[in-house]
């Protein structure tokens, strides 16, 4: 597989204190052309996802506002802690993503509602766990390019953060929950912020006012 963008070993990068993503966003940025990103199918139920999420590492998790979102029906047995990970547990699609950038290739799972449209997404970053990543490709695999979805109302954005999902049992029940990262790594704060700016600017998601 080709380098990811900004890829560094873990270990070996300068930590820095969690950035502040959302202040920046109002800065100019080249939007991605939709056109240009290759969508498959993940072969994954919500049960599945949550339990392979907390092998990826860091990841740069984006919500929209459920309030402006369809709803879907919970899976049975799974629960989470917060509406901000209602994406995870409601999808009717999971898709892996990918972009060539100037910086070089940009990969995520996104989850589509009913209609297809992305409800929430997760970015690998250089803090990630890209063994993990490929791992969980090779085990699922993955479908024909997805068709792109037809226009509708940008969703707003409700969180963005960089995120360690975590997965256990509890009162019988799995649970998914997500630690926003105390300490990430210089390099990764950089490339998150460029993805947030990316993903507003670029249509797919709006600030709240």
């Amino acid at each position: 597989m080709a380098d990811h963008i900004g890829k560094a070993t873990p270990a070996h990068v300068p930590e820095t204190s969690v950035c502040p993503l959302l202040r920046c966003v109002r800065a100019p940025c080249p939007g991605a052309d939709d056109l240009a990103i290759e969508r498959r199918t993940l072969g994954l139920s919500p049960l599945q996802l949550a339990a392979a999420l907390p092998s990826l590492g860091k990841l740069l998790y984006l919500s929209v506002n459920q309030r402006a979102s369809p709803s879907g029906v919970l899976p049975p047995g799974l629960l989470t802690d917060t509406v901000e990970l209602m994406p995870l547990l409601q999808f009717r699609k999971l898709r892996a993503a990918s972009l060539i950038t100037v910086e070089g290739p940009c990969e995520w799972i996104e989850c589509a509602d009913r209609y297809g449209h992305a409800s929430a997404r997760m970015y690998l970053l250089p803090d990630s766990d890209f063994l993990a990543w490929d791992g969980l490709h090779a085990a699922v695999g993955s479908n024909a390019p997805v068709a792109r979805a037809s226009p509708t109302a940008q969703p707003c954005l409700d969180r963005a953060r960089i995120v360690q999902f975590r997965h256990r049992t509890w009162a019988g029940m799995q649970l998914l929950s997500a630690e926003s990262c105390v300490r990430i790594s210089t390099l990764s704060c950089r490339v998150a912020t460029q993805i947030v700016r990316s993903d507003v600017v670029s249509g797919w998601l709006r600030q709240r006012p």
